[in-house]
Order: structure tokens, then sequence, then C-alpha cells
């Protein structure tokens, strides 16, 4: 194996270092250009005008900025020595065009103040010699698609790859200027489910007008509360068009793949279908996965919806459905939208489990219990969702409707095989247990949501701030029935050996309903015209009502009569309640400080008031489920925010907030029916269970450079609390190996967690890096009790990842990636026991594309385990593939690839928690090769019905 990853590793920096040598800039490009835009009538500064080189020989264009607040620029990395043209454009002025030269002695060049004159009239000029690359709109940055020339088959992630200040990343994330885009719309609207990377690896660049980006208000009443969009404005003869993939492969050891997708979109309607089978383990979450896997351009080094090796069991997903969008407003604005969208997606799945752990279980002492478990279970499962949304939103109001269905049915076998040794008895126990379950459910909701904007023409006395409320609903039905079959066999004493033969036939209702509501500023309403120190008031509630229903018949076998006899302790009729209402009032302040292009600062405090007033009420056959209680908590949250944006340079953001939280006892915890055929696992109840008590501490900072070449950007996030009143497990062991488990209150539960992750992307000539390191502490005290003892469990975590992403141009791309997380428990109290396990995983993916037709792509992963008292373990996944790509416009491909091909693939379970470490393995997929055959067909705009009539 090692020596197959030495090929390997030396091959990808074999062809990263003929690439990047072959494609070094030129010598020549070592110059400077800098100046001044100005206005040649009122010497003012021209802020933003649209600046760009060109070589006079052929006109390439060399590099583009917009003036900075003086009208300021400046190129570097310009070539010295021949002749250049400087163009400046700007709204009312006209196009200022400058022949000049870098000497070859000098290399710096100072052009120092450039007079831009005014346009006298617009209407003179109908022919455009020159089309800017980029200008600023109002507050709209708008990019010419036309100014950048690309490949024939580019598409728009090749044209946004070129775009200063816009970074595409190896998963799809697209930031500009530092700041993630939250939207992309296609002419002002989602695209196929908005998911981006369906517009941008598909739609062609040669279809693109312009490139829009511009900040969005998501909520009036939080200013801070903005995002980044981007627009894809087609060309007027593009607004229509299809596109998709029909693909389908066969390979070795009787492995098929096969998906499909077709789509297509007018300036009102949008209509896509898609499917997909394999028996590789490719399962789609749903339609926006389909979609994405069956994109013109895809990525060859993701790794998403590909033959998934990692997962435990053998699946054979069928799935497909449908997406639908009807806009009732040809061209949306913002503020002004209507439309309609559904979403269908059904999900057909057979899946094999076959698994073998070991569980080992510290208590008093050095004694411990070690659980063996060998399970095999097969699944059959079946789900439709349908979600529709509708949208009318104006000046005036927002209102937002989300019905949705969900039918579910599941149908599954098992057979489990359990024994328990203990360290100081040796083997006690066996439990083996043979399971049938069937499930049909089917769930109704809607969601609705309104937002009245703020209207400057109504009364002064009444809330002039923004208004919301919304309301949802939902409610489902299932009937579900199961025969389980347990023989348990004591070795210790045969007399407590026991034999079930038990079948639950179980139907359950269920209704859900929230309201929510926010006023909006109360302050003249209780003030008059008063400002009262510019703190808004607000009123909020929150109202959850829920409500089930469950109707249970347990029967056990007779052995005398050899029929099934109702069991009356396990039957039930069962009625559940909550009702969980949040008033508050909140106090808002936001001081504010900016200068025009300079700087803006903003610092917002927060305060909400909250109380919570919960009841829950069970209604059973059983008097012991018979429960009403009602309970009553202060539950106040505060929050500061800190934005300071150095326009053109960074944005910082620092957040701190404090909420107070409760949570309450479940008929779970306090009475429930006991089921003692799982002897390993018995659940039982505790009536004198109180609330517990949440008090958490949070702490972020968010940094993002604005800088054009260079994107860099981090965040960290601390989060710490502690738990009064903790509801945890007490658990106790007998000596053939069962426990018996039931839910009490203890104190001394803490938290804390650091998180974060550092970005940085940067680009030299025609080559691009990404960088992206996430990492996460964490560590709790967590109180629990082992045979009547207090154990606390000091816990320690860590996550840690790195991805370096490379790309040059469309001719080579690799990712390099670590993954590292590892465990520690320490046990106190009860003993003095450690556990620990970790885990590593080393990627390394590339994509080399010897032509634009045929390229070659692979990736390897090196994973080792390791735990406490275990052996470590090490095994390897290496993929490849070879695609060719065929027909006119590349549509056709071929693809062979090669999965699995040291066949070393191995499935490791290893966990912890507290004071229980679990290994084990799993079936998994394995080696095969498959041959894929797929077809892109693709038409965008209607053909030339002046040219068909010639």
């Amino acid at each position: 194996m090692l020596f197959f990853l030495k090929i390997y590793v030396g091959f990808i920096f074999l062809l990263l270092s003929t690439s990047v040598f072959s494609q070094t800039k030129d010598s020549s490009y070592i110059g400077s250009v800098k100046g001044i835009a100005k206005d040649s009538v009122y010497n003012s500064a021209l802020q933003s005008a649209t600046v760009a080189i060109y070589k006079v020989e052929d006109s390439v264009l060399l590099g583009y900025q917009l003036a900075g607040s003086s009208g300021e620029f400046n190129f570097k990395e310009i070539p010295v020595g021949i002749p250049l043209q400087i163009v400046i454009s700007y709204s009312g002025f006209k196009s200022f065009k400058k022949v000049f030269s870098i000497p070859v002695d000098q290399k710096d060049m100072d052009l120092s103040m450039l007079n831009v004159q005014r346009s006298t009239d617009m209407l003179d000029e109908v022919t455009v010699e020159y089309i800017p690359p980029v200008r600023m709109n109002g507050d709209t940055l708008e990019f010419n698609a036309n100014a950048f020339k690309l490949d024939k088959d580019a598409v728009v992630e090749d044209l946004l790859r070129k775009l200063p200040g816009v970074t595409v990343w190896g998963d799809g994330v697209i930031y500009v200027n530092g700041r993630q885009v939250n939207n992309l719309l296609v002419d002002g609207k989602p695209f196929f489910g908005g998911d981006s990377q369906v517009a941008i690896q598909n739609l062609p660049k040669n279809a693109i007008d312009k490139i829009q980006v511009y900040n969005q208000n998501q909520d009036v009443q939080n200013p801070l509360d903005s995002i980044i969009e981007v627009n894809i404005k087609l060309k007027a003869d593009k607004k229509t068009g299809k596109f998709g993939k029909l693909g389908v492969g066969f390979g070795t050891r009787e492995r098929f793949d096969a998906d499909g997708s077709l789509n297509f979109y007018s300036p009102q309607t949008q209509f896509g279908i898609a499917g997909a089978a394999n028996n590789v383990n490719k399962e789609a979450s749903g339609m926006n996965t389909l979609m994405r896997q069956g994109t013109y351009k895809g990525s060859k080094v993701s790794v998403e919806y590909q033959p998934n090796f990692r997962v435990q069991g053998l699946s054979r997903p069928i799935s497909g459905g449908f997406n639908y969008q009807r806009d009732f407003i040809e061209k949306p604005q913002w503020r002004k939208k209507n439309f309609f969208s559904a979403n269908y997606f059904i999900k057909n799945n057979e899946t094999e489990n076959v698994r073998s752990t070991q569980t080992e279980t510290s208590f008093t002492g050095d004694s411990s219990r070690i659980q063996d478990d060998i399970s095999v279970s097969n699944t059959t499962s079946n789900n439709h969702s349908l979600n529709m949304n509708y949208v009318d939103e104006n000046e005036r109001y927002n209102l937002n409707i989300s019905p949705g269905f969900a039918w579910n049915t599941r149908n599954s076998n098992s057979e489990q095989n359990r024994n328990s040794t203990s360290s100081n008895q040796g083997l006690q126990s066996a439990n083996n247990t043979v399971n049938s379950s069937t499930n049909d459910s089917k769930n109704m909701n809607v969601r609705i949501r309104f937002e009245a904007y703020k209207n400057p023409l109504i009364n002064r006395r009444i809330p002039t701030d923004n208004f919301q409320t919304s309301y949802s609903l939902s409610t489902g039905k299932s009937i579900g029935e199961q025969q389980n079959n347990t023989d348990f066999i004591s070795f210790i004493n045969p007399a407590e050996s026991k034999k079930y033969d038990r079948k639950y036939n179980t139907q359950t209702s269920n209704l859900n309903q929230s309201l929510t509501f926010s006023s909006g500023d109360l302050r003249q309403m209780i003030f008059g015209y008063g400002n009262f120190g510019g703190i808004v008031i607000r009123l909020k509630n929150n109202l959850n009502v829920n409500s089930s229903k469950e109707t249970r018949v347990v029967a056990d076998k007779d052995t005398t009569i050899k029929n099934y006899v109702i069991n009356k302790s396990l039957s039930n009729d069962n009625k559940f309640s909550t009702v969980n209402e949040e008033p508050a009032i909140s106090f808002e302040k936001i001081f504010k400080k900016e200068l025009t292009n300079r700087y803006s600062k903003n610092l917002q405090m927060n305060v909400n008031a909250k109380w919570q007033f919960y009841s829950q009420h069970n209604s059973s056959v059983h008097d012991i489920q018979n429960i009403d209680r009602s309970y009553r908590r202060f539950t106040p949250e505060a929050n500061i925010n800190y934005n300071n944006n150095q326009i053109g340079d960074y944005r910082t953001n620092f957040r701190l907030s404090y909420n107070a939280s409760s949570g309450y006892p479940s008929i779970n915890q306090l009475a429930p029916l006991v089921d003692s055929s799982n002897l390993y696992n018995i659940r039982k109840g505790n009536l004198n269970l109180q609330p517990y008590d949440r008090r958490n501490f949070s702490f972020g900072i968010d940094h993002n450079s604005s800088k054009a070449k260079a994107m860099f950007g981090y965040n960290i996030n601390v989060n710490a609390g502690y738990i009064n009143n903790s509801i945890v497990d007490s658990s106790i062991i007998d000596n053939l190996g069962r426990t018996t488990y039931y839910s009490v209150n203890a104190d001394g539960n803490k938290y804390a967690n650091i998180g974060g992750n550092v970005n940085k992307a940067f680009r030299i000539a025609e080559h691009q890096i990404q960088l992206n390191l996430k990492t996460s502490f964490g560590v709790s005290e967590d109180p629990n009790y082992i045979n009547s003892v207090l154990n606390n469990s000091s816990n320690f975590n860590n996550t840690n990842g790195l991805d370096v992403y490379y790309t040059l141009k469309d001719l080579f791309a690799v990712n390099l990636g670590q993954t590292f997380t590892f465990f520690h428990s320490k046990q106190s109290g009860l003993n003095n026991r450690e556990f620990g396990n970790a885990a590593k995983a080393t990627t390394l993916s590339a994509n080399y594309n010897f032509t634009k037709k045929l390229s070659l792509s692979s990736n390897i992963t090196y994973n080792s385990t390791s735990s406490t008292n275990s052996k470590d373990i090490d095994f390897t996944i290496w993929n490849a593939n070879v695609n060719y790509r065929f027909l006119k416009g590349n549509s056709g491909e071929l693809k062979f690839s090669a999965l699995d091909i040291l066949h070393e693939n191995i499935s490791i379970i290893n966990s912890g928690n507290n004071n229980s470490l679990t290994t084990g393995t799993a079936n998994v997929l394995q080696n095969y090769y498959i041959l894929t055959f797929s077809y892109f067909p693709r038409q965008f705009g209607g053909k030339n019905r002046s040219a068909r009539r010639r």
C-alpha cells in the first residue's frame, strides 16, 4: 500500500510542478502604474470610476480597478517596454483614453492627474467602443460579462473566478470582498431551489449580461443584519433555456449507477425533474443534491454524492423528484416579489447493515463490564415529501405561506446477539433478539409569516416600526407494528433466564401549533413624541401548544395456549399536551458613527426581559401517568453586537450574549411503562424529577478582509455555561450485566466549547490558492450515578480540519485535506480510570485536464484510528477516474472509474461517552470498477427566426 501511495503522491506533485513552471508569468510583467481620476471641470475625485489597462497590439485586458475615494488607482504586474492604453469610464462622463508605455529602466510610472471630461450630450453617443469591466450602479457593483474573454464552453463559475474580490471555494461557497454570498439569484429570482452551484456550473458565460453584487437587509428591525446577494442578469435573448444530464454506468460485482435531470426555464417559469438509482451507497438527501451532481461543469475533486466508502452498510437507493417555480412578476425587485414554488422528492432505499462492536463500561474500583454485540439488519424505507412556498412582497408587507406534506413507510428485520463479561466474574449472560417492525406515517404542516413594513404616513401615535407575526401548524398520524423475540440466558443463575415473544401495535397522532409576535417600536405610544433616549421598546411573545395521543396494544405469547394475550401493564391509551408561553419586553439601543466612504461603526445593545410559563398534562389508563404540572421561570436574555466596517479594507464583528433557559422532564422520564424485554437496557421513571436551569454565555468574532487580491477571514466562537439541577442518568448494573436506568437531578454540570476557522485565498497570476482551517475544543464536567455512587466524568474532545485547495486555470486542481478527532474521559468519584480514542484522515484529491476533452482525477484517503486497550487500525481508500468529453459543446462524457483500488476499505466504529468506550467494525462498500456514459443536453435562448426564414 505504501508503494502505491508514494507513486500517486509523486505523480501529483510532478503534474503540479510541471503545470506551475509551464505557466509562470512572463518576467516582463514587473511594472506598475498609478494615477488619480479627476473631474476636469470641478477637479473633484471620481470615486468608483472604472479604470482598465489594455495591450495596444491585441487589445488584451491586463487589469481593471474601481478608483478609490480620492480617485486613486494603482496597478501592479504590468508589462514594461510595450504600448499600453488606459481607459477610464464614469457615468455622465466621456471615456478617457491614453496610450503610454512603461520605460524598461523605470518600471514604475505615475500618470498623475487624469482629467475626465463631462459628456455634453449622451444621446449623440450611438457607438460603444469600450465596455467597462466593472462599475458602480448606485449601491450595486456590476461586472460586465462581455469584458472577459473565456473559452466558448465556459460557465458562470469560470467567470466568477476572474472577477476581482470574488473567491469561489472548492466546495462552491462564494465570497465577495471577504463576505460570504448568502443568496445567488438569476434575474432577481431563486434558480431551481436557490442552490448556487446549479446556476454557476450550468449557465454558460455567453448567456450572461452582468454580475451584480449588493447588500440586502434581512430584518429592518436590525440594521446590522445585512447579507450579500449576487444577481446573475441574463442577456435579453438568453432568458429561456434548458439543460440537464442523462447518465448510466455498469461495473464489476454487478454494480450500477444511473442518474438524470432535465431542467427548463423561461422569464416566469422554472421546472426541473431529476432521478437516480444505484447500489454503490450514493444517497441523495433531496432535490438539491440531485441537481448539483448533474451540473455541466461539475468538480472533479468534490466528494459530494460519490460512492460512499465511509458509511456503514450497503445501500440501494432510488430517488427522484421535481422543482417548480412560477413568478407572477417577470422582473422582481427588492420588496416587489410574487411567486409560488414547489419541491417534491421521493426516496426508496434498501439497506443491509452488519455490525460487530465491543463496549467497555467502567464502574467501582478496577472492575468493568465488556459487552460484545453482533447485529444484522435489513431495512426498506419509502419517503415522500412535498414542500410548497408562496411569497407576496411589496413596499407595505411581506406574506409568506409554506405548506408541506410527508409520507413515510419503513420495514425492518434485525437479529442481535449480545453477551456481557465482567472483569471479576467472567461471562455473565447473553441476550439474543430477533425483531421485525413496520411503520406508516403521514404528516402535514403549514407556516404563515406576515410582516408589515414601516409606513411614514400612518398615525404617529401607533407603532411605526415593522410588525411581525407567524403561525405554524403541524399534524400527523402513524401506525406501527412490531414483533420482538428475546432469549436472555444467565450463566451465573439459570433461574434468571427469560424468553419473550412480544407484539406491539401502536397508533399515534399529534397536533403542534406555534404563534410568534413582535411589535414595532412602542416609544411613541408610551411617551408620545418623546425619544426615550433613543431606546427602542418592543413587545414579543412566543406561544407553543402541543398535543399527542397514543394507543398501544402489547401482547405476549402464552406458550400454554399457544396464542397471544394482552399485556395490560404495557398496553395504554395516553394523551399528552404541553403549553409553553414566553412573553417578553425588549429594550434596544443602537450607537452609530460613520464617515462616508471611510468607515461605518455600529454598537447594538439588546435586553429581553422574558418569562416562561410552561404546563404539561398527561392522562392515561395507568394512574401513575396521570400528571399535571405547571412551572414559571424568569429567563432573561442580553446581547451586545459591535460592527466595525473599514470600507475597502476589512469588516470585524464582535458578539457577546447571555441567556437563561429551563428544561422540563418528559413523561418518559417521569413515569414510563417499563418494558423489560431488553434486559441490557431497562428504563424506569422518577416522579421526583425537577426542571433544570441553564445559564449560557457566548462570545464571537468575525473578521473579513475586503481587499480584492487576497481574501482573508476568520471567526472565533466561545460558548460556556453551567446547568443547575441537571437531569442525568443513574444506572444500576447487576451481576448478570443487566443495566437499569432512571433519571435524577444533579448539580455540577459545566461545559465550555471553543471553535473557529481561518480562510485565506489569494491569486498569483493564473494560480489560485485557498486555505481553510477549522478547529474546535470542548471540555465538560458530566455528573452521573453508577450503582448509587456519584461519578463525575471530565471529558475533552477536539476536532481539527485543514484543507488546501489549488487551481491553475482550468488545467489543474488539487485538494489536500487533513482531519483529526480526539476524545478523552477521566472518571472521579467512582474510580480514576481514563478512556480515550483518536481518528486521523489524510486526503489528497487532484484533477488534471490533459486537453479540453480528456482529464484524469483521483483521490486517496489514509485513515488511522486508535483507542484505549485496542490495537490501532490503518487503511487506505484510493479512487481514480478518467473522463473523456466529446460531441458538440463537449455534451457527451465517458468516464472509467476504479474505486477502492487497494481493496483495503473497512468501517471503524470508535466512540466514547463518559465512562464507556465502544469500538468495532461494520460492513462497507469495497473494490469495484465501473464505466459510465453521460449526456448533457443544453440549449440557451431561442433560435434566430429571421435566419430560419432566409
